[in-house]
């Protein structure tokens, strides 16, 4: 029992001047924060001015116990400014714990100065704005992945050529944006630089754009991004290949050209069958007009009864000339807008009502019943008008083809 004592004795010895001597700052407090014992280091840290825990680290009592009894007795504080207190020591970092001992609450205090740590921090921050900077200031599209491909960086250059945010690139892999056609050959290079081979210059591949489509790209630098002598990811720098995009944009011009031709082509075709169609009637009545006007008497009755017919393709040609005008004046950007504030609702009203006048002999009739009495809109009066009557003829003509 006296070996014991004596060992529990000595024990507490070892234990009492680790404490003291500890360069770790530690003080024992009542859980209103009162120091009642400390260590060399603390009182050095604290300039032995201070008496109090909550006070010197500027925190409240009542949240301390609070937070200490809700996570298991212990609680960190990462990060405090301490500059106040020691100017020596601007930042620092304190773990509490809660004991009982002898049915008595007591906190005990461990304080760190993390100055350097934070110093460091804020100087690895600075670089890393700085070297954005730079990467941002190179026309060379920038990316950095981890060892699987995954973007965690990429320039602004990169942002504009393929035309995403951050939040689309940061977190997909840099592979699933390269044209499946070029799928190995970026593959086949990185594992060429892998194995410490020459990397053959100005290979190019396709990168997918946001809109869908593919833009070409040539390497201009690979290299490993490393942390403690292990690779962690890649640093690759790619450049638009000038040459290969100017043919792809003359190769669409081309393209759209040869599109506009086609159309055109079509378009002429069209118009001259449209054209010949009522020119036809238009000289077939005419001549028969001729004929009934020398042959014999009653000419007046034959020509009530051609005259529609004429009257109906010359509207119908003239019809087609002036959509032939409007079609030219907006491939010419001459077409203009005479813009009004009009009353959309009577304006359709008074067309349909026009219109009905015209086909009580076809037993059509048109119903307008709006769900409101006035709509003021912008808009062009001549142009909503023919709109409308376009619509209306093709109502009235398939419905009579239904009767």
């Amino acid at each position: 029992m006296q070996n014991s004592d004596i060992n529990c004795n000595v024990l507490f010895s070892i234990i009492r001047e680790m404490f003291f001597k500890s360069p770790v700052a530690a003080a024992i407090c009542d859980t209103n924060g009162d120091v009642i014992v400390s260590n060399f280091s603390f009182q050095k840290l604290t300039d032995n001015k201070y008496s109090n825990i909550t006070e010197i680290l500027n925190i409240n009592k009542d949240l301390l116990l609070q937070e200490l009894k809700k996570n298991n007795n212990e609680y960190l504080i990462p990060k405090q400014d301490f500059s106040k207190i020691n100017k020596n020591v601007p930042y620092v970092k304190a773990r509490f714990y809660l004991m009982n001992l002898l049915n008595r609450d007591y906190i005990s205090v461990v304080i760190i100065d993390i100055t350097n740590a934070v110093y460091l921090e804020q100087k690895l921050q600075d670089e890393k704005v700085m070297l954005q900077k730079i990467f941002n200031d190179i026309n060379d599209v920038i990316f950095m992945t981890d060892l699987k491909g995954i973007i965690t960086y990429c320039s602004v250059s990169a942002e504009m050529s393929l035309g995403c945010n951050l939040k689309e690139l940061i977190g997909k892999n840099l592979i699933d944006f390269i044209h499946p056609d070029d799928l190995s050959m970026p593959i086949d290079k990185c594992k060429i630089y892998v194995d410490k081979h020459p990397i053959v210059k100005n290979k190019t591949f396709r990168l997918k754009h946001k809109s869908g489509k593919y833009i070409w790209f040539e390497f201009s630098h690979i290299s490993f991004l490393e942390e403690n002598n292990e690779k962690i990811g890649t640093l690759i720098f790619l450049k638009e290949n000038e040459e290969i995009l100017k043919l792809q944009s003359e190769r669409e011009k081309i393209y759209k050209e040869l599109e506009y031709e086609k159309l055109k082509s079509e378009f002429i075709c069209k118009v001259s069958h449209e054209l010949r169609t009522p020119l036809n009637i238009i000289y077939g009545t005419v001549q028969l007009i001729e004929l009934f006007r020398d042959k014999e008497n009653n000419f007046v009755e034959n020509f009530d009864k051609f005259f529609p017919i004429l009257k109906k393709n010359m509207y119908r040609l003239l019809r087609l000339v002036n959509n032939i005008i409007d079609l030219t004046s907006i491939d010419a950007k001459n077409m203009g807008l005479h813009l009004q504030n009009i009353n959309i609702i009577s304006l359709v009203e008074d067309i349909c009502n026009s219109v009905n006048h015209y086909l009580e002999n076809k037993n059509v009739k048109i119903i307008y019943n709006p769900y409101i009495e006035e709509k003021i809109i912008t808009c062009d009066v001549e142009k909503i008008e023919r709109a409308i009557l376009n619509l209306l003829s093709n109502a009235v003509k398939f419905s009579a083809l239904c009767q």
